[in-house]
């Protein structure tokens, strides 16, 4: 007779890292869409006045139209998604492996999400005090930054910390 397997305990970090990764791909793609909206803004500007995007009273126009929207001739929107990509990258090596470039990539993680947050703030500042409609997308990726912050905190616990354990 075989006795039954004891549940795995609960792998926060592990979690975490799922989650970080997740939430840094849906960065990826949010980014990528703002920034064909950008291009599609730039090189064809009678298709739409808001940008392709509207929710409600929510338009993404005034935000791809401010000049804070270009960094270094590229649409900040693009660097954003290489940022996101970063984030995956380390996400996933830490979804793999725990120690991941010898116990680095969680304190990488955590300084790249803090800049991340740190600079969703700036531009949520922005946002809200000069442009007359926030881009819902932009909203979007400010949550993302939020959520990235959450797992880079947790995910940086101690590796000699045990595991929650439920049961």
């Amino acid at each position: 007779m075989t006795t039954p397997l004891a549940p795995a305990p609960f792998d926060l970090r592990r979690f975490s890292a799922g989650v970080g990764l997740l939430a840094s791909l849906l960065g990826v793609g949010v980014g990528a869409y703002l920034t064909v909206l950008k291009f599609k803004m730039v090189y064809t500007p009678c298709l739409s006045p808001t940008g392709g995007c509207q929710f409600g009273s929510l338009t993404c126009g005034a935000a791809l139209e401010s000049s804070v929207s270009i960094l270094f001739q590229l649409p900040i929107s693009l660097w954003g998604s290489a940022f996101y990509l970063a984030t995956a990258v380390l996400s996933a090596s830490l979804l793999v492996r725990r120690d991941s470039f010898q116990g680095t990539a969680a304190h990488v993680l955590l300084l790249f999400a803090g800049l991340g947050v740190f600079v969703s703030g700036a531009l949520a500042a922005y946002t809200a005090f000069v442009l007359p409609s926030p881009c819902p997308y932009c909203l979007a990726l400010y949550a993302v930054s939020g959520l990235l912050l959450w797992t880079a905190w947790t995910i940086r616990r101690p590796a000699s910390a045990r595991p929650i354990t439920y049961g």
